[in-house]
Formats: C-alpha cells, structure tokens, sequence
C-alpha cells in the first residue's frame, strides 16, 4: 500500500519501471492496483456507512441486537448487506451487545420479525 503511493506520488520525477524495480514489485501490480482504487474507496466508504448504520440499530435496541439481530433489521429497513458483513465490521469496530441475564430479554429487547 505504501509503496503504491509512493510510486504515484514519484511518477512524473522517475519512470514506474524503475520505481517497481527499485521497490520490488512488478508493473502489472501497479497498474492493476491503480485501476482499483476507486473501487476500494468506494467499499471502504460503503462499510462506513454500514457501520454507522449498525451502531444507529444497535443504539436505538439498547444494546440487546448481535450480529444476526442486527442484520435482520437492516434488511427490514431496506439496507443492503450480508449477515457475515455485518459480523466482520461488528468485530472490526469491537461493537459489542450487551450481555444480559435471561429473564430481562422479553423487558429490554424488541423482537425484530414475527
């Protein structure tokens, strides 16, 4: 990642040949990485939004929605994502339910489907 922009940021002082060559990495690598970048900003972006979207569900729940809970809903509202995304960023962002006893499931938590 850093010798990428490294090499984007040089490319008009040296040839990318010779950066690439200096740096180890092939040619191929750097143009198939610039092609990308959008993309990658783009998700990178998407998962943000995502994120924001899951601590708004997880706030507005008290804390009692995991990761399939959460998922649920987010389809409900009409939000676009798999459950094993929601999981990874849950886990990526370190948010966390709340872990509460068993009989004040039914008084804190809302059910999510019917």
């Amino acid at each position: 990642m850093a010798k990428h922009a490294f090499i984007s940021a040089h490319k008009t002082a040296h040839s990318i040949r010779f950066m690439c060559c200096i740096l180890d990495v092939s040619t191929s690598w750097f143009h198939a990485r610039s092609k990308t970048e959008k993309v990658r900003q783009a998700k990178a972006e998407s998962e943000l939004d995502l994120v924001t979207e899951i601590r708004r569900v997880i706030r507005e729940n008290r804390n009692c929605y995991g990761p399939l809970r959460v998922f649920h809903k987010l389809v409900q509202e009409g939000v676009e994502c798999t459950a094993y995304m929601v999981r990874k960023l849950m886990n990526l962002h370190n948010i966390r339910q709340r872990h509460i006893r068993l009989s004040d499931i039914k008084r804190l938590c809302k059910p999510v489907w019917k």
